[in-house]
């Protein structure tokens, strides 16, 4: 049990580290929701993120980063609508309430 702790924990770190990587680049949206991050972190970083049910897809907030990465990205998204993520596997991360 212990080192499948450790094994998740690895997973965790290469994903963050992925979403690190690359140019920064500013992200700029009227409306920004778990949706839109969910789309742009697939589309160029190859990671899945799935939506849990419960989630209201909707609620949404202006942004302005200016040279971030796709970690800050996620991490902003995330904390401003109340919502977790944990990451599943090297390819996969799952957003909760």
């Amino acid at each position: 049990m212990q080192s499948f702790g450790f094994a998740h924990a690895d997973v965790t770190h290469e994903v963050k580290d992925r979403l690190k990587q690359g140019n920064k680049i500013s992200f700029r949206f009227n409306d920004n929701s778990i949706q839109t991050a969910a789309y742009l972190i697939q589309h160029e970083k190859g990671i899945k993120v799935i939506i849990d049910q419960n989630v209201d897809k909707k609620m949404s907030f202006p942004i302005n980063l200016r040279d971030q990465s796709f970690l800050t990205y996620l991490d902003v998204t995330t904390q401003r609508l109340g919502l977790r993520y944990e990451v599943i596997d090297t390819k996969t991360i799952r957003v909760y309430q």
